[in-house]
């Protein structure tokens, strides 16, 4: 059974996150444990969070004038590094629970190959 207490915490994190005010994004880092304990505990909304977080890898870019253009936020860059196989296992979990947007979100993977072979049949499956 997923821990209710849990869940709200982690959708409050993500929805609201809290910034550390030095650009270190310490709300995302208590965001993303949370969302990580909560699809561990197998809730399908945080397992498809994480998948698109592990596709994509979540990170930060500010506009750093100084330097003349933008430049990845101090710490952000690593809080997910990207893993597309374990996006796949994320969006699967997610999409057998039936949730249409990890069912996408898998189908997107099959057909560009990303974290799986690319496959057409699976794809559309």
């Amino acid at each position: 059974m997923v821990n209710a207490s849990l869940l709200a915490a982690y959708k409050t994190h993500v929805v609201f996150p809290s910034h550390d005010g030095g650009g270190g994004g310490g709300g995302r880092a208590e965001a993303l444990e949370l969302c990580r304990r909560a699809a561990d505990l197998g809730d399908a909304s945080a397992e498809l969070l994480l998948g698109l977080w592990l596709r994509d890898g979540l990170c930060s870019v500010t506009l750093n004038p100084s330097s003349g253009g933008a430049s990845v936020a101090s710490g952000v860059a690593s809080l997910v590094k990207k893993n597309e196989l374990e996006a796949v296992k994320r969006f699967s979990s997610a999409a057998s629970k039936g949730l249409a947007e990890a069912q996408f979100a898998l189908a997107q993977c099959c057909f560009e190959g990303r974290g799986t072979s690319k496959s057409m049949p699976e794809a559309l499956r």
